[in-house]
């Protein structure tokens, strides 16, 4: 361990409580005079008898005596928390008053400190809210969340009692607490509560929490403090020396590409967790144990943290101990130090103006975490580099030996499953499955696939660039034709819009929920125990490969020692009954009959099963889908094919009301990869990734505004505008619906709703602005027809993969988001045909197969149309020009949407009983 990075670890205590202290700086506004200070009913009674978040005042005597009885220090310099509450310029009646380390906070007297680099970024107006009418904002103007007064006293008071005890263990005699378990357990307690308070109540400014905030503030005052300790002869207490004094920190690799090596689940969920396991050591070896700096981003490229310039020994030393640290999977990431392009002269320049320097280090804070992400996206590879492969670790036993498939490292058996190594974590990870003692989330493929042996893959991802450096943060407005500005808070609550909507809306809500709701009702979340005679001698948590009276299932080892095996399979694929009980009576008449076990190449008889009953309260239930990952960029799951498309559709309807405002500037894409359960996962796999690939190329296309028109909707306020674009890349026009209310109904929304354009409007009283790049945007009020604006497109595919090759083409053909409403559209004139036996499955094939086979041999579109016309007439016996004959049309010769709707639901979903569903 060389100085410096012995400096980090003999001050780690003292960084720890230094970060601590500027988590807490802005702990005043947790009070509900913060908010009703901040409203518009507020009024002014005189100088002193004002709240201010700053007034340790406002806090009970026990909170502000511990708070005063805790002394942090840097370079000799010391301050208590209680100087970190009192940071306001408003506390002190000079520079000189302000002790120094505070000074590193503290945005008045000139100082310029981190607060304010962070907060006092928005100049301008800003609206108050009213108080009882307070919103949080999402970083793209949702405003969902209100406050409520209540809870926000309720939950003042018990954020003093977490402060309070954390710190009165903290400093007790027997001290049971170590700082770095008060920091971790201190920022886990807070976050909840901190997420639903704002750093700034008025409007526009609302879009910030206070956990944003306080967040961005201690990364930044961790990281200075890390700098100074590293040579304590060069401290400074002033924020603006260290202009140029950043870099990312990223341990980087390709997830997506990585999980393409899994041949079953378990594989995948395997990765997934040795991913978690080794960005947690990352994150404890950055933030913790060698407290340097924090976590600022993370997604399917790997984990970001910003830190201050260490130099190349410091730097050498991190990546060989992290190296260390994560042993063999240090061939599959990549460790990186980056710069920002413009943070790359340590020079100072001599009378620099002071709005200069801000400047440069906010040019440098917005923009280093993309370039760190571009460059490192470049460089993802596996293996990373052939420095690290030693042959020799991975040279053993290669006599008629293949390489495993899983980890591509080790030799296995010919036609085998893979290795010793990656089949042992297999097992290793089914039997912490079977540990949990709550296994609603299940491992097993089978037991995902639907009733059909279908499964799908679906996939989302926001493009996110022009957000996380802050291109788009300068399309939204503070006040009229004044441009927001990116401040780190604001950058880290882009991503964390769309983390929220992913993890919450997405999994919780529309996937999760949705599945819970049949849990206790239907047999396909239903497991069977049975024992198997006599023993096969299967360690717990392998599974067997069985055949039941030609039923073929894979059960899982739940106890070696007695022979029990649990199904991992639905229930519904075997058709032995629509209950769980009867799926066990006619087990039960298969006892007698041998069962087959799948051994190597051979089957071995004379194997019974017995004691078949329903499973432990414990096993018995599961939720049918695999959460794959979740970033804020994208995510990817397993699901039934049977409900795939319904749950696209929930989550596409979901995006079009909370990023309403902002849709054609935040694309997001959305895919259905439908498969057999029998088909190597690693080839659907391989092709989700290939279609994400697809997603990933930023595009911008010019469209027409042809239609405006005023609608309302619950959930999009009483302000929304109904608009109609023409643009040549899309058979059809697009129909969006952008809102403009806020949450409270009395105000209009003036700062989320543009759109890019070109030209320019000279009107003072016009909304639409220029900014300084000589970009145009319109709002969407003084929106007109025949306008052209610039829209980034969002895609949909749907798609089957009946074959490794169909793989290769799974990202042509991609439709706009938009065809979803037109798919469900389509879908739903067969589907109600079908319910009133307008039409039979006979008609709507005979009708598919002239589309599909004659259509196509006829070049003129005249002839195509009267062709169409003529078997839409005789055949589904439609009247021209009704709405139902319109979609139809459209469907085949304009949207090319026909075949494949028509293909998922009558062939990939099928029927359950006598009708399609």
């Amino acid at each position: 361990m060389t100085n410096n990075l012995s400096i980090l670890k003999e001050n780690q205590k003292k960084l720890l409580l230094l970060e601590i202290g500027a988590f807490l700086h802005d702990l005043g506004k947790s009070k509900m005079k913060f908010i009703t200070k901040s409203s518009s009913e507020y009024k002014k009674t005189g100088k002193y008898d004002e709240f201010h978040h700053s007034n340790p005042d406002i806090f009970s005597s026990e909170l502000k005596n511990i708070l005063d009885s805790i002394e942090v220090e840097l370079c000799g310099e010391t301050a208590s928390y209680i100087d970190f509450i009192k940071h306001d310029k408003d506390c002190y009646e000079n520079k000189e008053d302000v002790p120094k380390i505070i000074q590193l906070l503290c945005a008045g007297f000139g100082l310029s400190g981190i607060d304010g680099i962070d907060s006092g970024l928005d100049k301008g107006g800003k609206k108050k809210q009213h108080q009882n009418k307070t919103f949080i904002a999402s970083a793209y103007g949702y405003e969902e969340k209100k406050l409520e007064t209540t809870k926000i006293s309720k939950d003042s008071e018990k954020i003093e009692e977490i402060i309070i005890k954390l710190f009165q263990e903290y400093k007790s005699i027997n001290n049971n607490m170590d700082v770095v378990a008060l920091r971790n357990k201190l920022l886990e307690y807070l976050k909840p509560y901190y997420s639903n308070l704002l750093g700034e109540t008025r409007r526009s400014a609302n879009d910030v929490s206070l956990w944003d905030h306080s967040y961005s503030v201690a990364s930044l005052f961790k990281s200075v403090c890390a700098k100074n300790f590293l040579d304590c002869s060069k401290v400074s207490f002033c924020f603006l020396d260290f202009k140029c004094k950043w870099k990312i920190f990223s341990v980087n690799l390709n997830i997506p590409q990585l999980l393409t090596r899994g041949n079953k689940l378990g594989d995948i969920v395997g990765y997934k967790e040795i991913i978690k396991d080794v960005f947690k050591k990352v994150k404890s070896f950055i933030e913790v144990n060698y407290p340097v700096g924090n976590e600022i981003y993370k997604d399917t490229t790997g984990i970001y943290f910003l830190i201050p310039k260490l130099g190349d020994k410091i730097e050498i030393e991190i990546k060989d101990e992290l190296d260390k640290q994560v042993g063999e999977f240090s061939l599959m990431i990549d460790i990186n130090f980056w710069d920002a392009e413009n943070n790359k002269n340590d020079t100072q320049e001599e009378g620099e103006e002071q709005d200069n320097k801000e400047d440069k280090i906010k040019n440098v804070l917005k923009s280093i975490l993309t370039e760190a992400r571009n460059k490192s996206i470049k460089k993802i590879s596996f293996p990373i580099s052939s420095k690290k492969f030693k042959l020799s670790n991975f040279n053993n036993n290669w006599n008629n030996k293949e390489i495993c498939p899983i980890c591509q490292l080790r030799p296995m058996e010919e036609h085998g499953d893979g290795c010793s190594h990656c089949l042992e974590r297999r097992v290793r990870r089914a039997k912490r499955w079977l540990d949990n003692q709550n296994i609603i989330n299940t491992i097993w493929l089978d037991e995902i696939s639907d009733h059909n042996n279908q499964i799908a893959i679906i996939i989302g991802t926001f493009t996110l660039n022009k957000w996380l450096d802050g291109t788009f943060v300068k399309t939204l407005t503070l006040d009229k034709k004044i441009s927001k500005n990116p401040s780190p808070a604001r950058i880290r609550r882009c991503w964390e819009t769309t983390e929220n909507f992913i993890k919450e809306i997405v999994f919780k809500k529309i996937i999760k929920s949705g599945y819970q709701q049949n849990l206790l009702t239907s047999v396909r979340n239903q497991r069977i125990c049975f024992k198997i005679v006599p023993n096969p001698g299967i360690i717990r948590g392998a599974t067997l490969d069985i055949s039941i009276g030609g039923h073929r299932l894979s059960p899982v080892c739940i106890n070696q020692e007695k022979g029990t095996f649990l199904t991992t399979i639905n229930l519904e694929i075997l058709d032995l009954g629509t209950d769980v009980e009867q799926v066990i009576s006619r087990l039960n008449k298969l006892k007698d009959k041998p069962i087959k076990i799948k051994k190597t190449q051979n089957s071995i008889k004379n194997y019974f099963i017995t004691e078949i009953k329903k499973a432990d309260n414990n096993l018995q239930k599961y939720i049918p889908f695999s959460k794959i990952y979740d970033y804020p960029n994208q995510f990817m799951t397993i699901v039934p094919a049977f409900d795939a498309f319904k749950i696209a559709k929930k989550i596409y309807q979901e995006y079009k009301i909370q990023f309403s405002k902002v849709r054609d500037r935040l694309p997001f894409h959305l895919g259905i990869i439908g498969f057999h359960r029998k088909l190597p996962l690693h080839i659907a796999m391989e092709a989700a990734n290939k279609l994400l690939r697809k997603f990933q190329v930023n595009k911008k296309i010019q469209a027409k505004v042809k239609e405006i028109r005023s609608v309302k909707g619950e959930r999009f306020g009483n302000r929304a505008k109904e608009l109609t674009f023409d643009a040549e890349e899309y058979s059809d026009n697009l129909r969006w619906n952008i809102s403009y209310s806020t949450g409270d109904p009395s105000i209009k929304d003036e700062w989320y709703p543009y759109f890019r354009s070109e030209g320019c409007n000279s009107d003072k009283n016009s909304f639409s602005f220029m900014d300084n790049n000589g970009n145009y945007f319109i709002y969407l009020n003084e929106l007109r027809c025949d306008n052209l604006v610039y829209i980034d497109p969002s895609y949909f595919k749907l798609a089957y993969i009946n074959s490794a090759q169909d793989r290769f083409t799974i990202n042509e053909n991609l439709k706009p988001i938009d065809a979803i409403d037109r798919y469900n559209l389509l879908w739903d004139i067969f589907y109600k045909k079908l319910e009133r036996n307008d039409w039979t499955l006979s008609q709507i094939y005979s009708f598919w197969e002239l589309v599909e086979k004659k259509l196509k041999n006829y070049d003129n579109l005249d002839i195509k149309k009267e062709f169409l016309g003529n078997i839409m007439k005789n055949i589904l016996v439609l009247e021209q020009e009704t709405q139902e004959w319109k979609i139809i049309f459209q469907s085949i010769l304009e949207d090319n949407i026909f075949h494949d709707c028509l293909f998922w639901n009558l062939k990939i979903r099928k029927k359950i009983g006598s009708r399609t569903k």
